[in-house]
């Protein structure tokens, strides 16, 4: 078609708001483009002429209070996602909603399960061949605009201009109305707490370098950026994006090179962010925006390498239920894409989904509790959980059993409810009461420490609980037989008690050492330390066959001397056989000035610390 046929016929389908809305059909179903694309000034034309025409307006998810209508009209506005701002319209009965996966909804669409009458949109101005830009959402609108029977487009010269399957032919426009907006902006939080930071610190060494991330709303998204600007050539595949993927791009973090498809491309769904971001993103060739339902395919989610889906929560138990909050009206708060995001995360070559909550709400009540009574509001079954991460660290569930999650989510729950949960999963025979749980006390004591052997191995450190004991005992069962002589000084040590043992005494630390890589962090090395009432540490190694010679021993004894000052201690000492040779040449190694005696066979390094 010539420019100035479709110039022609677009100008004919230009007319004043009051003329489009005035086609709709009385009781039609009209769907509203939602999230920060809502056509606000077609709503505001529209919402006068609702209850005489008999409408039922259909929301994606609206960043403005619900409207007012009369207490007794119906058909109720409809939304597929409820949010704060319309939480009390839904409580109070003035609203309905309507509890779907955000992917389900184009398919519903196209099936006509869900049948949309008209469809209000916003878009900006047509390029030379009379194509429209969706610009920042295209999710479910694209879907709405293809299926309706009438189409009403607010052209917006501040809509940006994107690529991917954001375009939009004339000739699918009924009417077109010219009116120009800022778009709905929403402004990122600032992370101004250490909870906040620990949050962002844990997430950051969970996402390696060339992982492909997906981010929930919420605080996640801020508190993960500030810690990830040290992460090389990561990509973005994720159904919302905000200023957070722009300042990863421009500080270098993101280049999307390493994505297994649309290799270079930041693809999404739908933007909410600043204007900044829109601009960020006009005509930029570094953004595609596709629909939700490919967003969220299985299919191409598991056809990423090292996928790595983020997701705020709120409440989970100590089964590993993952609930959005306990009122059961807040149920729609979060449906989404959380669940289907995650499921498929696990199954991606390399790929993990991390739940992510602070210990405490902002009562002061704990987000991890002993059960939940029923299902409202589940997010994720105990099934879908991977790793949960909290300000004290994260546990990786899946895979466990009641058990091993019960001890590892009472870990990272705050300090002054550890008691409390641990009698509730005893009083549910979560775990046997002959489990010695002293070292579930522990709250502060560096607990997380990262770090990086000589040959730049990405090392986890951090303080063992009962929780470990599997771990802990693998370790001592890849070492042979002879090397257990050499570290207990005898033969038949019963391994199993020795170490229910040492978590059964306060004086004594395990710290545990995880290599990480894309399959999840393996047990490595540990070093135990005890101090006695006259301050004097004790301290013993070791490393599991396949870890050495890697620098990973130097590490733990570099760790044990930090956390022996932290806790007093004024000296330290190591008494090692002088056949064990490995630990010999390890100590002979250290840059301190480790004092050594001989007596007999063997071998006591003492530091002083004070």
């Amino acid at each position: 078609m010539t420019d100035i046929t479709w110039r022609k016929e677009f100008n004919y389908k230009t007319v004043p708001v009051a003329a489009a809305l005035s086609k709709i059909p009385n009781g039609s179903t009209v769907f509203i483009e939602p999230g920060a694309g809502e056509p606000r000034f077609l709503l505001d034309n529209l919402l006068p002429m609702v209850e005489s025409k008999g409408l039922k307006l259909l929301f994606g998810w609206s960043l403005r209070a619900a409207p007012l209508l009369s207490a007794d009209y119906s058909p109720k506005p409809a939304y597929f996602y409820i949010t704060k701002i319309q939480r009390d319209a839904l409580s109070s009965g003035h609203i309905d909603a309507i509890p779907l996966n955000i992917s389900e909804i184009p398919l519903l669409i196209k099936k006509r399960l869900i049948i949309i009458d008209a469809a209000l949109v916003q878009l900006g101005p047509p390029d030379a061949h009379g194509q429209l830009s969706l610009g920042i959402a295209v999710d479910i609108t694209r879907t709405a605009v293809m299926h309706a029977t009438m189409v009403i487009a607010q052209v917006n010269r501040y809509m940006p201009r994107t690529h991917g399957s954001s375009f939009i032919d004339f000739r699918n426009v009924t009417y077109f109305v010219k009116e120009s907006e800022d778009l709905a902006q929403i402004h990122p939080t600032t992370v101004n707490t250490q909870v906040e930071k620990q949050l962002g610190r844990h997430i950051s060494h969970l996402i390696p370098d060339g992982a492909t991330i997906h981010i929930g709303q919420g605080r996640v998204p801020t508190a993960t950026v500030r810690e990830c600007f040290n992460k090389k050539n990561v990509g973005i595949h994720s159904t919302m994006i905000s200023d957070w993927a722009m300042e990863l791009i421009e500080a270098g973090t993101v280049t999307n090179l390493e994505k297994s498809i649309h290799r270079g491309k930041v693809v999404a769904s739908f933007a909410m962010g600043t204007r900044r971001l829109y601009e960020f993103m006009d005509d930029s060739p570094l953004f595609e925006m596709h629909s939700a339902d490919y967003l969220n395919d299985p299919q191409i989610i598991t056809r990423h390498e090292r996928f790595v889906s983020i997701s705020g929560a709120h409440k989970i138990d100590l089964t590993g239920q993952v609930f959005n909050k306990e009122r059961p009206i807040e149920f729609f708060s979060h449906i989404g894409g959380i669940g289907e995001i995650s499921r498929s995360a696990i199954h991606a070559p390399g790929g993990r989904n991390i739940l992510v909550l602070s210990s405490l709400d902002n009562q002061g009540e704990s987000n991890i509790i002993p059960v939940f009574a029923n299902g409202e509001g589940l997010l994720l079954g105990r099934a879908d959980v991977d790793y949960v991460v909290t300000e004290y660290g994260f546990a990786r569930l899946r895979g466990m059993s009641l058990r091993e999650r019960s001890l590892r989510l009472i870990e990272l729950s705050h300090p002054d409810v550890r008691s409390e949960l641990t009698a509730a999963a005893l009083s549910r025979h979560y775990f046997p009461a002959s489990t010695p749980l002293a070292s579930l006390s522990h709250g502060q004591l560096s607990p997380w420490i990262y770090n990086q052997t000589r040959d730049k191995l990405s090392v986890l450190v951090r303080r063992a609980t009962i929780g470990d004991f599997d771990a802990v005992l693998s370790l001592y069962n890849s070492i042979s037989q002879s090397e257990l002589s050499n570290r207990f000084f005898t033969n038949g040590t019963n391994i199993s008690q020795y170490i229910r043992d040492s978590f059964s005494k306060e004086s004594r630390f395990t710290f545990i050492a995880f290599i990480q890589n894309t399959d999840g962090e393996n047990p490595a090395g540990l070093v135990e330390f005890t101090i006695n009432e006259q301050n004097q540490g004790e301290f013993a190694l070791l490393v599991s066959t396949a870890s050495r010679r890697k620098g990973l021993g130097d590490l733990l004894v570099r760790t044990c001397v930090e956390q022996a000052r932290h806790l007093g201690a004024e000296t330290m000492s190591c008494e090692v056989l002088l056949s064990n040779s490995s630990m010999t040449k390890l100590m002979g190694s250290l840059p301190q000035p480790w004092q050594k005696i001989e007596q007999g066979n063997s071998l006591t390094y003492t530091l002083l610390l004070r």
